[in-house]
């Protein structure tokens, strides 16, 4: 059923006006300061609103700066709703509410003493997503505070959230607060009336429903607190008073991350879970937003759960259905650009090279960027440049576009099963990027992360599966498969795949996903790569699988064979041509064959060329440059370039401490304390890659300088292991100074 139009709030409208729902909006005239009690001398103004003003003054008595708010000229209501602000904020003790310290009257005007915050509100603060994460954390906190002692807020804004100069936050004005405990104070709304502001006010507050206002009308404000924050702009506009309160009762917001893709996807699952329009549907208590904060800031910027999920995290949307849009209402682009992306898919079966089928989709981003740019709310727009950025290999981009539009655009198990397949592609690139950890500490942390990724696969899977309507028979099972993929079932998803493939043998993904099945399980896969490749000619990632299984088997030369193989397909793929370098340089460790390392430096400096924050191509460039021993300072840049990247921080450090010994060593620094002796070389590393000895030949037990360096491998960054002290206690087994213990 559409909601009802705006004619029929009429009296809702009026009644919210009638009872003067802003006070006065504009500033008083210049006046002279108030008069105040001797034993607060007044300082500074702070602000004036309607009904009076804010001073910094100095309590002579205790010696102290306090902020002393007057009420001049008021209404009765107005002087009983300053003395409740009063009296509830001294009810509660809570280090993140401005403190009150009296109430008193003075020459006729009555006034509040209470805490002085040297700072200014949330609105005026510059803040990080994790620096506002931890102020809504505290602010949480202490609005729970507030609702286990029967006091709701109802008017928490970013103007309402004082912050000092050290980012400690401090809530204040509780002038319209409720007092929700038995025998507790008769409020001085009345049902209908609507208290608060707009902009950040609950359906239940706009509507004036008293009965309906609680803590969970707080859990709101500061869920709409946050996305004005974050975005820079409030959840709900409208050119007048009735507009803004028509949005709040019957709109659903867009998406933060529609406005600024940068901002966490876990934390606008808050935000969006915060602004659910029935009371039920949000989080039902302060503690419950705090956890969710809390995981904001445990897993920062790559949640282990995606926002785009709105049933798991946040429900369905429950705003009154809308009229389906007609025909020839709808954009008649969408039809061309689902037909472009169409014939880039067959492109990939025609040729050997993806060049022409990028260039269809080069073509389709560039249009659908154009679009996005006048209707940033064209949902279907924001989907379909998602599945070409997927098939361009621009998966970061393809993520964001398909995961803030896939619950806007349509009903539909395609699109579903479209996002799976991102998300199982990202969790097959993640786990091959948690192995290149120097200790096994860190790649256990890694893989266990990037399971969570897999687990958005199954989710986005399992919904395409309900939906089913559109789907096609192997695809239902392929879900299957990918679910007994994420329990490590690799028998049953052996199972599934071959049961698909029986039925339809040409399916390139299932195989290529029974290939990735083997690998995990011990088996081989080569011949279920093959099979994928023979099926789709431009299957680079196949390619790229088939590639760092052959590697994995001790195969180096057949590896690096797989990955021209995924060169020439997609010349621009940067994880092969990164891992190509890689490979070589593991080939000369072993071997010491010509060439190998020349080989290796090519291969990475391609992959540097291609993407200049590649973690993988600056490490191994560093450790090349390291073996290779004739240009330290080159070394050292490297090495420093893969510590600012994501990536093993642990090998980062190591490689820069043997970067620093090598040029600390060098004929270019006479002054070293670290010359290796004449013909002294690089060690190759034992198969479990320590080092046979010292990094230059030199000896480090009798070596201040290499203890300082070897320090450096430790300290510099805070995600290094443990396991690296072991390790370099290892190559360095007497005490150092500064080291320790042997």
């Amino acid at each position: 059923m559409a909601h009802p139009p705006m004619t029929d709030d009429r009296e809702l409208i009026q009644k919210a006006i009638t009872c003067d729902l802003f006070g006065l909006d504009l500033p008083l005239e210049a006046e002279s300061p108030p008069a105040a009690p001797v034993k607060y001398p007044l300082l500074e103004k702070l602000g004036q609103g309607g009904f009076g003003s804010v001073w910094q003054a100095h309590d002579e008595v205790l010696d102290r700066d306090i902020a002393l708010k007057f009420l001049t000229g008021a209404r009765p209501a107005d002087l009983e709703r300053f003395r409740r602000e009063a009296r509830f904020a001294a009810r509660l003790q809570s280090k993140s509410i401005v403190q009150v310290y009296e109430l008193g009257e003075f020459e006729g005007d009555w006034y509040i003493a209470m805490q002085y915050i040297d700072g200014g509100n949330l609105t005026d603060v510059d803040l990080d997503h994790g620096r506002l994460i931890r102020i809504a954390r505290e602010v949480a906190g202490a609005l729970g505070h507030a609702h286990r002692l029967g006091v709701v807020h109802r008017d928490i804004k970013p103007e309402n959230i004082l912050v000092n100069k050290k980012g400690r936050p401090y809530i204040t004005d509780f002038g319209i607060a409720r007092d929700l405990t038995p025998g507790g104070s008769m409020t001085l709304s009345q049902e209908g009336m609507v208290m608060g502001t707009p902009a950040f006010m609950p359906p239940e507050q706009a509507r004036g429903e008293l009965h309906a206002v609680d803590g969970r009308s707080d859990v709101y404000s500061l869920g709409a607190t946050l996305y004005a924050k974050l975005t820079g702009r409030h959840p709900f506009h409208g050119g007048n008073l009735a507009a803004v309160l028509h949005a709040v009762i019957y709109e659903q917001p867009t998406l933060p991350r529609a406005f600024d893709p940068a901002i966490p996807r876990n934390l606008e699952a808050v935000v969006m879970d915060c602004l659910r329009k029935k009371p039920d549907d949000r989080p039902q208590t302060m503690s419950q937003v705090a956890a969710a904060l809390d995981k904001c800031r445990s897993t920062g910027a790559t949640p282990a759960a995606s926002n785009a999920w709105f049933r798991k995290l946040v429900g369905q949307p429950d705003l009154p259905a809308k009229p389906s849009p007609q025909p020839n209402q709808r954009d008649p682009l969408q039809a061309e650009i689902a037909r472009e992306i169409y014939a880039a898919d067959a492109d990939r079966y025609r040729s050997s090279s993806v060049a022409r089928g990028f260039a269809r989709l080069d073509s389709v981003i560039e249009q659908l960027d154009g679009l996005l740019a006048e209707k940033p709310d064209a949902m279907w727009a924001w989907f379909h440049r998602g599945m070409a950025c997927y098939r361009r290999d621009r998966l970061d981009e393809a993520l964001d576009d398909m995961e803030r539009s896939v619950d806007r655009f349509g009903n539909l198990a395609t699109t579903h099963f479209e996002l799976g397949r991102l998300y199982l592609t990202l969790y097959l690139k993640e786990m091959s990027a948690a192995r290149g950890h120097l200790m096994g500490a860190g790649t256990r942390w890694h893989l266990d992360a990037v399971r969570n990724r897999l687990q958005q696969a199954v989710v986005a899977f399992q919904e395409a599966h309900r939906i089913q309507a559109d789907l096609e028979a192997w695809q239902l099972d392929f879900t299957r498969a990918v679910g007994h993929l994420s329990e490590e079932r690799y028998d049953a998803c052996l199972a599934a795949c071959a049961a698909i493939l029986d039925q339809e043998p040409d399916l390139e993904e299932v195989w290529k996903l029974q290939g990735d099945a083997l690998a995990m399980s011990g088996g081989d896969p080569i011949e279920a790569y093959d099979r994928a490749l023979d099926i789709r000619r431009t299957y680079f990632e196949a390619a790229f699988a088939k590639a760092t299984a052959l590697a994995r088997a001790g195969r180096p030369q057949d590896a690096r064979a797989a990955l021209d193989v995924a060169t020439r397909i997609h010349p621009e793929f940067v994880d092969a041509h990164a891992y190509r370098g890689r490979i070589a340089l593991q080939e000369h460790e072993t071997t010491g064959a010509p060439g190998l390392l020349a080989n290796c430096i090519e291969a990475v400096d391609q992959a540097i060329a291609l993407d200049g924050l590649h973690y993988n191509a600056w490490i191994t460039r560093a450790e090349a440059l390291v073996v290779r021993a004739d240009d330290p300072e080159a070394a050292v840049l490297a090495a420093d370039k893969a510590r600012t990247l994501e990536g093993c921080q642990n090998r980062a450090q190591m490689v820069h401490a043997r970067s620093l010994l090598l040029r600390a060593n060098s004929n270019d620094d006479p002054t070293s304390d670290l010359r290796p002796p004449t013909g002294a070389r690089i060690p190759r590393r034992h198969a479990g890659g320590r080092l046979r000895r010292d990094p230059v030949g030199c000896d480090l037990r009798r070596s201040r300088s290499g203890a300082a360096v070897i320090r450096a491998a430790r300290v510099g960054s805070p995600l290094v292991d443990p396991g690296l002290d072991l390790l370099l206690r290892d190559e360095i087994p007497d005490r150092l100074p500064g080291l320790g213990g042997p």
